[in-house]
């Protein structure tokens, strides 16, 4: 198929096989454009995963690509083989253990279309997410002077569940990260391009999560902090001008006082984290107006 899509679906899965195809039956049962795709990148499962969407795909009329990846590229890199892949003029990505809420399936996907259609700044839409293993709704970091349509303009998407503009963005979308920020990169290169992000808070998904990976206490969450901490020094030092460099370590210094000190090793492990993530990797500087931007609409928190 040659032709431009109106809509690309990306679910990037590992060893979720249950939870992905529930993912994609609540888009299935959504209201969908009619030249829509589902594309699922598999980051080598070993659950029977590929037979289960064959099976599933199996008599329904519905275009799809499945694509197992010989070996886990991760959250960016699995988002960047998705991307790569789309033909449709909009990509929306959905985590695999996420479904579109019920009250949501009549307009989630059109409503959501329909606001970039009516304004051409806007580079990604974010939906709200609700968290099930937290119990509340994921934050984000609204501006505290620009709207567009009525709606907040945030200064980072959520990459669980996210609309992008395909002409908006160069690929590969994502840095090579594997985990944690990947989504500051264009989110912030969006802003410097005199464009959007979007909150739409009025539809929905649901993340159901299997395991509790913020367990007070536990390595997983050791794990998870680390990347956090790492991926937002790695993500702003590629992006910011070398005058902010000593601000933002200031800033990842201090996230290590505050959440990671009890961890033995974690200050050396967030460094090696770091030091990978930007090893080889060149990103186009944002403007320092840029970067005074994001401080002034987003906060002190957002800027570094």
């Amino acid at each position: 198929m040659n032709d431009v899509l109106d809509l690309s679906i990306v679910v990037i899965t590992m060893n979720r096989r249950d939870q992905l195809l529930d993912a994609l039956q609540s888009c299935m049962e959504s209201k969908l454009p009619k030249k829509t795709e589902f594309i699922i990148i598999d980051n080598h499962s070993t659950d029977g995963t590929g037979e289960a969407i064959r099976d599933f795909f199996k008599g329904k009329e519905a275009t799809y690509t499945y694509k197992f990846m010989q070996e886990n590229r991760g959250v960016g890199g699995g988002r960047n083989e998705g991307f790569n892949t789309a033909k449709g003029k909009y990509v929306y990505f959905l985590d695999d253990d996420a479904v579109i809420s019920d009250e949501s399936k009549g307009s989630f996907f059109v409503d959501s279309i329909a606001i970039f259609k009516k304004n051409s700044s806007v580079a990604t839409i974010t939906t709200r997410v609700w968290d099930e293993m937290l119990g509340y709704d994921r934050p984000v970091i609204a501006s505290r002077v620009n709207k567009v349509s009525g709606y907040d303009t945030i200064s980072m998407f959520l990459g669980t569940s996210n609309f992008i503009r395909t002409s908006a963005f160069p690929k590969p979308l994502y840095p090579d990260f594997k985990y944690a920020f990947e989504e500051i990169i264009p989110s912030y290169l969006t802003i410097d391009k005199g464009m959007c992000n979007v909150y739409f808070p009025e539809v929905a998904i649901e993340h159901r999560p299997k395991v509790n990976k913020w367990r007070k206490g536990s390595d997983i969450a050791k794990d998870i902090i680390c990347r956090e901490n790492a991926g937002l020094l790695a993500s702003k030092y590629l992006l910011y001008p070398s005058l902010f460099k000593p601000l933002i370590y200031a800033a990842f210094m201090a996230r290590w006082f505050v959440h990671l000190r009890k961890h033995k090793g974690a200050l050396q492990a967030s460094l090696k984290i770091f030091k990978d993530q930007t090893t080889g990797i060149q990103i186009q500087k944002i403007k320092y107006k840029t970067v005074f931007k994001i401080f002034r609409e987003f906060g002190f928190g957002a800027g570094v």
